[in-house]
């Protein structure tokens, strides 16, 4: 009979390398299918570009060093300082509350785009998106950067240095990639459906909404329908792996059997695969919940064979 540890290792072995192979083919797919003229120059489309890069990002710094320590044995963060420092500045925190908060910006975005304040839509724009993107991002580097301090190789191993700066960190993960990011998704997918709620009452369904094309109103409608899914799914998968890390750490002093110990660790491990599943099924999440989006693929993809044939035959 196979026991809990035989299943736990497998479950690293594999779970992992496949969650790394299924994100990054689904980001550079997500990437082809935003680029293309179909979606034109919108604001969500901008967000969900950058989200996808910054998801990319994060899934290849979380799951390639735990792949890497399983198949060759080598631990990036306990390689040396820098790479001990580097890693839980960026890797640990700076990508995940980055991507986190870009899909907190979508649900912000569409909460402004349906406002009935005319200054508030105004700022539903490409060049306040650019900047409030860029000073989140500056933002988000600059305060994490606290990690240069409290982490530091002790017995070759990269830890944090006191219990406060571990404090610090937990403090700052808690924050900014759980409650901030998904507390705002919430709060403005909410905001969001009451004024689409009060949108529908307020204008006839015989004309358009805002002198806007049914072709427009159409690809915002697909555009609700990604951003809100992936909000959704975001959030439970978020959920979740709280619930299992607070339990760890609840229970770490407690006196625990092998057994008790085995069955955590699997917990743990099943938790953290399915959080990556947040920073990596986005394209199939969009490619089940939009015709548009799955016409455009389709769309995209049969262009580039064709590219590649043509260039075949020049060649």
């Amino acid at each position: 009979m196979v026991s809990l540890a035989e299943i736990t290792s497998h479950l690293i072995r594999f779970g992992y390398v496949i969650m790394l192979i299924l994100g990054i083919t689904g980001h550079l797919l997500n990437i082809l299918t935003f680029l293309s003229k179909d979606f034109g120059k919108n604001v969500c489309v901008f967000y969900m570009i950058c989200s996808t890069i910054l998801d990319l990002f994060a899934i290849n710094g979380g799951i390639i060093p735990i792949v890497l320590i399983d198949y060759a044995a080598y631990n990036i963060p306990n390689a040396n300082r820098f790479t001990c420092k580097i890693y839980y500045h960026v890797v640990f925190l700076f990508w995940p509350a980055m991507a986190s908060t870009c899909l907190f910006l979508m649900t912000f975005d569409r909460c402004l785009s349906t406002s009935r304040n005319v200054r508030w839509r105004r700022l539903s724009s490409i060049p306040f998106a650019r900047r409030l993107f860029t000073v989140t991002l500056l933002f988000l580097f600059v305060s994490s950067a606290f990690c240069w301090i409290v982490y530091d190789l002790s017995d070759g191993i990269c830890t944090t240095t006191s219990s406060t700066g571990a404090m610090a960190v937990v403090v700052y993960g808690n924050i900014f990639i759980s409650l901030i990011p998904h507390g705002g998704m919430i709060i403005c997918s909410i905001v969001a459906w009451i004024h689409i709620r009060q949108l529908a009452h307020r204008i006839n369904p015989n004309t358009t909404s805002n002198n806007e094309s049914s072709a427009v109103q159409r690809m915002n409608r697909q555009l609700f329908i990604l951003i809100f899914v992936q909000a959704g799914v975001a959030v439970i998968l978020e959920f979740q792996r709280n619930i299992v890390a607070t339990y760890s750490l609840i229970t770490s002093s407690m006196q625990k059997s092998i057994e008790h110990q085995q069955i955590e660790y699997l917990i743990t491990h099943v938790s953290i695969i399915l959080y990556t599943i947040k920073y990596s099924f986005s394209f199939y999440l969009n490619y089940m919940c939009s015709s548009m989006f799955r016409k455009t693929f389709h769309k995209c993809v049969k262009s580039l064979v064709q590219r590649c044939f043509r260039f075949d035959q020049h060649n």
